[in-house]
């Protein structure tokens, strides 16, 4: 079949008159572009929320509520079509008795996407790998068993299509307590908030846009499926700049739908046949070609009106189109034909010869980026492999250099590494003994606390003490009076210094001091044996002391 000759400049746009139409008057907004718009202080990106559908039949709230509650699973379950095998799965991390759902379970909540009539899209990070995807929830149960396999039909266009770079890949979808969830790979934006963020789009990459859209029309209808809603709200770009075809809720398949149950579209990209016909595959080329001069001239398009009309009879303003390339204003032009028969196919379009050289342009461009991704995961890899080598091959030699590092630098010992304990007490070498000994406090008169014994102590009362008091002190809380000893040292008198010699009781020049007052108080309480015999031995020095005095 020969392809249809695309129209020239002559018979694409044409500029409106400002006449009423049959004598009435005109009370629509005017046409503008979304940045006037803005200006104007009446943003569309801050418009109202689509109102909600409504049902066709709505039955009492008792029997709405005992239907619901038939189809309502309380585990996740997965939904496919595919043989047995072939189905994916919930994966291990899924617990039943948990009071969290699946996708709180399994997923990392990070964002909302958006939100449409049907369902919201939030952004997750699956646990199980790591990586980003987009999970479609369903925003109400289902009501019956008819509204539930009408929701699955849209998992089974899922499967039934076969992938495409041009298309969102599906992973898998699942139902828990009567809604619906669909996981696809996630992209970074959608062509709408591009558009509002950019309201100035480069032709080149307007030509690019179109040239993706146009393959995944292609893939689409070549398996008798068609899109129905195609906008930009439902066109997402990835990081790499490539187009991507979403959101397959109202997806029509040709040889199995019924044309009856067939939905229709957003009314601002909608082909006026489909109001009164079933739809067909050139309205898909028309919503695309109206997806694409939204894109190319910023327009703010009506959902109804006498504007609505005029752009789908081609009559356009010249100010709003004039910047744009000939090429791109027939490619549109024909596109968004009136007549469905005139539009060309995806596959035409694809052969033009304008679309085919931006479509070499754009293959050129792919390759490059695909190359750049490439070298640059290569040189990553081998950065990681020849760091390790270098890592493993010195690895000897530093520790040969530790080790020859540590065995020259001597080691350094604590002073107290030759000392020796005799009676209790540190001897040897030592460092910061004091030369001579400190005086110490007249302790003599402080009292003492309580003690458990009933007696104080006396050394020179001759009373015995019964046999379960030898050797006990008194109990009663008072000081001890200690004998002051001018003469000889104490034999039991302990130094403050360490060592073989008592070094701390000689002065400068060698001479032994004399005993001073408090040295008594270090005698060592181990010699005071509880026993009559030590008592009698302490009487014994003690009068021998004071004979001397």
């Amino acid at each position: 079949m020969e392809m249809q000759p695309s129209p020239g400049p002559d018979c694409g746009f044409t500029t409106p008159s400002r006449t009423s139409p049959s004598g009435k008057f005109v009370v629509d907004a005017p046409l503008s572009t979304k940045r006037e718009k803005l200006l104007r202080g009446t943003p569309t990106r801050f418009r109202a929320p689509p109102a909600r559908r409504l049902m066709k039949s709505a039955p009492n709230m008792h029997h709405r509520f005992y239907l619901a509650r038939d189809h309502i699973e309380p585990f996740a379950q997965i939904v496919s079509f595919k043989q047995p095998e072939d189905q994916p799965t919930l994966g291990s991390r899924y617990r039943p008795d948990l009071e969290e759902t699946y996708l709180q379970q399994c997923f990392v909540l990070q964002g909302r996407l958006g939100q449409g009539d049907f369902g919201e899209v939030v952004n997750v990070r699956s646990k199980d790998d790591g990586k980003l995807y987009a999970v479609k929830c369903a925003l109400d149960i289902y009501r019956n068993t008819a509204d539930r396999r009408e929701k699955l039909q849209e998992v089974q266009k899922h499967e039934l299509l076969p992938p495409h770079p041009n298309l969102i890949h599906f992973v898998k979808a699942w139902e828990e307590r009567g809604r619906l969830y669909i996981q696809t790979e996630l992209c970074s934006q959608s062509l709408d908030d591009l558009a509002r963020e950019r309201h100035e789009i480069p032709e080149p990459e307007i030509w690019y846009y179109l040239i993706d859209l146009l393959m995944a029309l292609e893939h689409m209808h070549s398996h008798d499926i068609i899109h129905v809603d195609i906008k930009p709200s439902n066109i997402f770009v990835t990081s790499d700049g490539i187009c991507k075809l979403g959101d397959f809720g109202l997806v029509f398949d040709l040889n199995k739908d019924d044309p009856r149950n067939a939905s229709e579209g957003d009314s601002k990209y909608l082909a006026s046949e489909v109001l009164n016909d079933k739809p067909t595959k050139a309205a898909d080329i028309f919503s695309l070609g109206m997806t694409i001069l939204e894109l190319a001239t910023d327009l703010d398009l009506p959902n109804n009106g006498v504007f609505w009309h005029e752009i789908r009879d081609r009559m356009i303003d010249e100010k709003y189109i004039g910047f744009l390339s000939p090429e791109l204003r027939r490619v549109l032009a024909w596109m968004i034909d009136p007549s469905p028969l005139n539009r060309p196919k995806a596959s035409e379009l694809l052969k033009d010869p304008a679309i085919k050289k931006h479509k070499l342009c754009r293959k050129v461009l792919l390759m490059k980026h695909q190359m750049v991704l490439t070298v640059s995961d290569h040189l990553s890899i081998a950065y990681i492999f020849v760091t390790y080598v270098l890592y493993y091959v010195f690895l000897p030699f530093i520790w040969l250099f530790d080790f020859a590092h540590n065995w020259s630098k001597p080691i350094k010992t604590t002073p107290y590494s030759k000392r020796g304990i005799r009676n209790g007490s540190l001897i040897g070498p030592r460092d910061r003994t004091p030369e001579f000994n400190m005086p110490s406090a007249d302790l003599s008169r402080q009292p003492i606390s309580s003690t458990p014994f009933r007696f104080r102590l006396n050394f020179d009362d001759p009373s015995t003490y019964s046999d379960n008091e030898n050797g006990c002190s008194p109990v009663n809380q008072t000081s001890i009076s200690l004998p002051d000893y001018s003469g000889n040292i104490s034999p039991y008198a302990c130094y403050t210094g360490s060592g073989d010699s008592p070094t701390s009781s000689r002065t400068r020049n060698g001479r032994k001091r004399r005993p001073r007052r408090g040295d008594e108080l270090f005698v060592d309480r181990r010699h005071l044996r509880k026993s009559r015999e030590v008592e009698e031995e302490l009487e014994e020095v003690e009068n021998d002391y004071t004979i001397s005095d």
